[in-house]
């Protein structure tokens, strides 16, 4: 029954082809087309019914036609409706025939189909006269939801009758969908690696290659990341740049990948990671040692207490499960280690207390000691200075038996950080060696500017020390005390009588002529037995800081010789403008 239908159609067609198209039929309107056409198929349709019993087979079928014979009394449809109704028909409708023809075995339904196999020329010409290319468009979307059908209808065409315009556009329009399906299917999903985010942090500022030959044999593996072990259980300060090292191991993967991670806690409690560095190893076969700056500035962030750095080296596997494709992490490589950080004022006072040990008892510190006294300086049990004093009054100092010079030496280094100057180091040998303790030297550098900035580059509160003597009190009384005993009694002082005296006059119990009257006429001078003489040439030396003239020696000698106490000569002395000068150069 197909194949009568197919034959009957084929005449139909050929029938149709041999009246002139005219513009009038091209553009008559779709309601009239429409109606045309399905009295058209009908007559067609009943044609085929009748002329099924007369046609031998499907080949001879096409032997006539393309030997041009036609037999009008076996095609009754009327000649002026088929040539617009079938382009049109082809036009709007292109597809449905050819999915009846898979539904049903009708013989209305393959005539339709082959209508579109077996007319090759019509539906270009349809397409060149018609004014509305958008109609083929629209019955395009027409199409049944099931794209796989008309394929599956087209193959079933004989070889030679395919319409080439049609089938190119549906083979067209089948291959950007199965593009588009084919597109869906194997889009690949993002990596587990693109999902991991940086943090800040940590900063690569080395990179250096190592030569390794035995690297070179290895093949088939995946990079590697280790951990130099000087880094293990160390201890750092926050607010600082911390350098960190790994080693890279690669065998040429670009896709192995490298994390550094930094999470506070141990290994035990690890919590949020603070810190992250994401890499990927290199082309070159090879191992790299990298050095990392983990930032621990932000001290809000980077609290004192432990931390855990872990370093993993990975790799990834493509897996596809019922169609969906999946990515699955390895590792090649996972090392984690514990580091502390301290508040970064408690590091800095050990250091500065470390200091102290190295240049002042030029040791290292014992662990107790430098824990001792780090613990009092962190706890503001005492300052800076008084901290120093400790050290430099101590009897393991005290033991190392320096001169004033290299006492100096030691301060400038210890409190200053740096050599003595050739001016100050004086000074402050002058005032050793005018009665000044190395106490009163030692508050000197302590409460210089210096020091001071010493000290705050550690963070540490300088403070200041106090001075217990007397002869500390006031550089210029004690220097002047220090002169009577020198010129007077002719000796070096005794602590004990240098801050007696110098206490009478800085608490002003005593003037400065008292000093010196109690000098002059102390038993230590008495016990002399001195002449005239001597007498008033000692007193030329202690009020007036100069050798005596012969005239004037002669005439305090005459006066004594002539029955004057020593007391008045010694008021005119002691009352006279060059011992008013020195007064004065002392601050009296």
């Amino acid at each position: 029954m197909r194949k009568t239908g197919k034959f009957l159609l084929t005449w139909a067609l050929v029938a149709a082809m041999s009246i002139p198209m005219t513009v009038g039929a091209a553009e008559l309107p779709t309601s009239a087309s429409e109606g045309q056409t399905e009295e058209g198929l009908s007559e067609v349709q009943g044609d085929s019914q009748m002329g099924s019993e007369t046609i031998p087979d499907e080949e001879s079928s096409r032997d006539d036609v393309q030997d041009g014979e036609q037999t009008t009394e076996d095609v009754k449809a009327p000649e002026e409706t088929l040539p617009s109704e079938m382009p049109k028909e082809e036009s709007e409708m292109p597809e449905e025939p050819a999915a009846a023809e898979e539904e049903s075995e009708t013989p209305e339904e393959p005539a339709a189909a082959e209508e579109e196999s077996e007319a090759p020329e019509e539906p270009a010409a349809a397409e060149e006269e018609s004014e509305t290319p958008e109609e083929p468009a629209a019955a395009e979307e027409e199409r049944p939801e099931t794209p796989e059908e008309p394929a599956a209808a087209e193959e079933e065409k004989p070889e030679g009758t395919e319409n080439p315009d049609v089938s190119q556009t549906m083979d067209g329009a089948n291959e950007e969908e199965a593009g588009q399906e084919n597109t869906e299917n194997t889009e690949e999903p993002s990596r587990i690696s693109d999902e991991i985010e940086e943090i800040e942090g940590l900063t690569l500022i080395e990179e250096k290659v190592i030569t390794d030959d035995e690297i070179l044999v290895q093949a088939n593996r995946h990079g590697t990341i280790s951990v130099n072990p000087l880094m293990y259980d160390r201890t750092y300060s926050n607010k600082t740049l911390i350098p960190l090292t790994f080693t890279l191991r690669s065998f040429g993967d670009t896709l192995d990948e490298y994390r550094i991670t930094i999470y506070r806690g141990d290994s035990k409690s690890k919590g949020e990671p603070v810190a992250r560095k994401v890499g990927t190893f290199s082309s070159e076969v090879g191992e790299k040692e990298l050095t990392f700056e983990w930032n621990t500035e932000d001290v809000e962030k980077y609290k004192e207490g432990t931390y855990t750095i872990e370093c993993i080296a990975l790799y990834e596997t493509k897996k596809v499960v019922d169609g969906k494709t999946t990515y699955v992490e390895h590792e090649s490589s996972n090392e984690a280690f514990q580091v502390t950080l301290e508040d970064y004022k408690t590091v800095a006072t050990r250091n500065f207390v470390r200091r102290l040990y190295t240049t002042a008892l030029n040791r290292q510190a014992e662990k107790d000691g430098l824990q001792n006294w780090t613990d009092r300086l962190v706890k503001k049990e005492i300052t800076g200075g008084e901290a120093v004093r400790g050290f430099i009054l101590s009897r393991e100092f005290a033991n190392r038996n320096l001169s004033d010079s290299e006492y100096v030496d030691v301060l400038y280094q210890t409190l200053f950080d740096r050599a003595s100057d050739a001016k100050g180091k004086n000074n402050w040998l002058d005032a050793l060696n005018n009665g000044m303790s190395r106490t009163y030297v030692l508050k000197g550098f302590v409460d210089g500017a210096e020091f001071h900035a010493l000290c705050n580059s550690y963070e540490i509160n300088r403070g200041t020390i106090k001075v217990t003597e007397n002869r500390d009190k006031n550089r210029g009384v004690t220097g002047f005390v220090w002169r009577f005993y020198e010129v007077a009694l002719g000796r070096k002082p005794d602590i004990a009588g240098l801050n007696d005296w110098t206490g009478k006059l800085v608490d002003k119990k005593s003037s400065p002529e008292d000093v010196g009257r109690g000098f002059i006429f102390s038993a230590e001078v008495r016990n002399k037995n001195l002449s005239n003489s001597d007498f008033v040439k000692l007193l030329y030396q202690t009020f007036l800081n100069r050798e005596y003239d012969e005239a004037g020696l002669s005439d305090w000698v005459g006066r004594l010789e002539n029955g004057e106490r020593r007391e008045n000569v010694f008021r005119g002395f002691s009352r006279s403008k060059e011992f008013s000068d020195i007064k004065a150069s002392f601050g009296l």
